[in-house]
């Protein structure tokens, strides 16, 4: 299970971006700001990250291979380049960590270089900034440390449940600002790789990454998240958390959970209840019931205004009474519920595809 780098918890939002040693492209912080912090570039390159809020902070640099002698230059390079450069010392922090000896005024200059300390100078890692860096006030970007992009499939293990999930993560998760699309499948999981390539395009058609959860429990029918519904809270939590936010820069006010039948139906009881509040966006409940529990809803009253649920449901659907239970009950929490009857078809046999229902309800919470 991955952990978070522990510098990574306190950074400053702010944009930064690999450059080539021929020169510095530009880049523009994302809204709120954005952390680039990659450490899987070769030997020779280092991660760069600010430690501090406001304009003084030190900077902070991992490198991949321990180097002798290695400065920091906040300048324009050719300046940096001198023998006269004005550096500051990087001093050894922990954890294979090197800072800044003293503070950096980012008023001072947009510009920064690692370099070696010897003569002529060695460029390790450079970056640029457009304008201001904007703080992270709000806190919604999970500032991960870096892990794998691409399509893939994952094995995952929590307190002795097992079980795995898919995800589609691009390559510049940590130089943009993606929100997150959690599906969960219904009983027997059928949905879990067929409906895989929908969420696929749909998140990334609103700038999200994808995640498809495998239910670790399940009983004589498949896999299934409602039964056990606590356990499975817990397991789905640690999973996003260890997996996905400690790895990759993911704004949680953009995130938005869905899934059919049994999915859905786990969502209305502990998830929505004990987890749900770490995010905003909201949910798109399809076809699915309402879950009994003991639990009861620990968000704030602020943060039941700005997650909203969307619920659709059939007229002939056996769990028809149970969205229109679970309309009631978010209501009575003061949340933003909205509850569709997509004609009276049978269990999620909708007037559309779930697919479109899905892409026009992301689009309305985005």
């Amino acid at each position: 299970m991955s952990r978070q780098n522990p510098i990574a918890s306190i950074l400053l939002g702010l944009g930064l971006v690999l450059l080539p040693l021929a020169g510095c492209n530009q880049v523009s912080p994302a809204s709120g700001g954005s952390v680039k912090f990659d450490r899987q570039i070769g030997p020779a390159r280092a991660a760069i990250a600010l430690d501090g809020n406001g304009d003084n902070v030190y900077v902070v640099v991992n490198l991949a291979v321990p180097q002798p002698n290695v400065v920091l230059c906040v300048a324009p390079k050719a300046d940096c380049a001198r023998d006269d450069a004005p550096v500051i010392n990087l001093i050894f922090a922990g954890n294979g960590s090197l800072r800044s000896e003293q503070l950096v005024n980012l008023q001072n200059g947009l510009e920064m270089h690692v370099m070696g300390g010897g003569f002529p100078r060695e460029f390790i890692r450079s970056v640029r900034f457009r304008s201001r860096i904007a703080n992270n006030q709000q806190g919604s970007l999970s500032l991960g440390s870096g892990g794998q992009t691409g399509n893939f499939e994952s094995d995952f293990e929590f307190n002795g449940s097992n079980s795995k999930y898919k995800i589609a993560i691009p390559e510049d998760v940590q130089t943009g600002r993606y929100g997150m699309l959690v599906y969960l499948h219904g009983d027997g999981a059928g949905d879990y790789s067929s409906f895989w390539n929908s969420t696929k395009q749909i998140s990334s058609r609103h700038n999200m990454i994808a995640v498809h959860v495998l239910a670790p429990t399940g009983n004589e029918n498949g896999k299934s998240w409602w039964i056990a519904g606590d356990s499975n809270a817990d397991f789905l939590n640690a999973l996003l958390n260890e997996q996905i936010l400690q790895r990759y820069n993911i704004d949680k006010s953009r995130v938005v959970f869905s899934g059919q039948s049994g999915g859905p139906t786990f969502m209305t009881g502990t998830w929505m209840n004990k987890y749900a509040h770490q995010f905003s966006g909201g949910a798109v409940l399809m076809c699915g019931g309402l879950l009994r529990t003991s639990t009861t809803m620990e968000a704030s009253n602020d943060w039941r205004r700005y997650f909203k649920l969307r619920i659709e449901t059939t007229s002939s659907d056996f769990l028809n009474p149970g969205a229109h239970g679970a309309q009631q009950r978010f209501e009575g929490y003061g949340m933003d519920v909205q509850l569709t009857t997509h004609g009276d078809g049978s269990h999620c046999r909708f007037d559309k595809s779930p697919a479109e229902i899905l892409e026009q309800r992301v689009a309305e919470l985005m």
